[in-house]
């Protein structure tokens, strides 16, 4: 273990973290962060309780470690998104201020952040990094989100002009897979799809909306590759890239889809008088096969598949 490099994960007991930890912890010497969520204890993983909005902790947690991987986020389903947006903001900001301003100081030598694709604006064609317009109206029930990510964002491009440490920035698509929030009141559409779905004994399943809104689904073990090509190959100090599937489903569809592998019959309804988010995201992930070579290699059938396996198998487990 000596010889292996230190991966600091922050947020390692939620979805994205505890999937992180779990894929680095045979390549390098992985510690985990946690908070209030305590993780389920995996070999050869050191985990760290420790509260992010603490600068001083946060600064003692990343000293003496070579890349550091922010994950960490305090997130929901859409039900918070559209009635309680404010809860997103302000933790996520001081945790992320605090996460930079430590790897500049610390002089780390990478450090990835985990941003998202809210910031694009409304389109059924994918869009590359480049076609990102901040002059557009930022749809107002991701207004929040997409502002922190986007001071995040810069605050990595501010620092990488220092020329200590590597910034990789990804915009990941909806990221599915084991480890996701499955319940209903805070994990997003597919999470809680399945959850539906699987456990229904009912002939028809109501959904909010019209379910025309379209969304770009990656699974997990994807944007695991993506990471780690990008840790091994990065050459300039500031990089932002998509990490996609680089198509795009009307969630109606997915929810079908769900329907269908789980072995149910299921008629979907739908409750207009219910709000939803009428925004299509989709993301081009062009810049990712040319520059890191790398490319989705799980289909979305495989993946919805090995994720209602995990979830029927594994998920009251934890």
């Amino acid at each position: 273990m000596a010889d292996k490099k230190k991966i600091l994960i922050l947020g390692g007991s939620g979805f994205i973290g505890k999937n992180l930890s779990k894929y680095f912890r045979d390549k390098y010497r992985v510690t985990a962060t946690y908070n209030k969520s305590k993780p389920i204890f995996e070999k050869k993983i050191r985990y760290l309780k420790i509260n992010l909005l603490n600068e001083k902790a946060v600064y003692s947690a990343i000293k003496g470690t070579d890349i550091v991987i922010n994950a960490a986020a305090v997130t929901s389903g859409a039900h918070d998104i559209i009635n309680r947006p404010q809860i997103h903001f302000i933790n996520n900001v001081i945790i992320n201020a605090n996460a930079i301003k430590a790897v500049h100081e610390n002089s780390i030598k990478h450090y990835i952040f985990l941003s998202c694709s809210v910031m694009y604006h409304n389109s059924k064609v994918p869009l590359s990094e480049k076609n990102l317009n901040l002059n557009r109206p930022i749809n107002e029930k991701y207004f929040g989100s997409t502002w922190n990510k986007i001071f995040a964002e810069k605050s990595c491009e501010f620092y990488s002009k220092f020329k200590k440490c590597k910034y990789s920035v990804i915009r990941h698509s909806n990221i599915y897979g084991p480890y996701d929030k499955f319940d209903l009141k805070k994990s997003h559409f597919l999470g809680a799809t399945i959850n539906k779905v699987v456990n229904s004994k009912s002939e028809s399943m109501n959904f909010w909306g019209k379910g025309t809104e379209m969304r770009d689904f990656l699974h997990i073990d994807d944007l695991l590759s993506g990471i780690e090509k990008m840790m091994k190959s990065q050459k300039k100090y500031f990089d932002i890239v998509n990490l996609s599937y680089g198509k795009s489903y009307p969630i109606k569809e997915i929810a079908k889809k769900i329907i269908k592998i789980s072995n149910k019959k299921i008629k979907i309804t739908h409750d207009l008088s219910k709000p939803s988010i009428s925004i299509n995201l989709s993301l081009n992930n062009k810049y990712a096969l040319k520059k890191y070579n790398w490319k989705p290699k799980v289909k979305l059938e495989e993946g919805l598949k090995r994720t209602i396996d995990w979830y029927i198998k594994f998920y009251n487990k934890f």
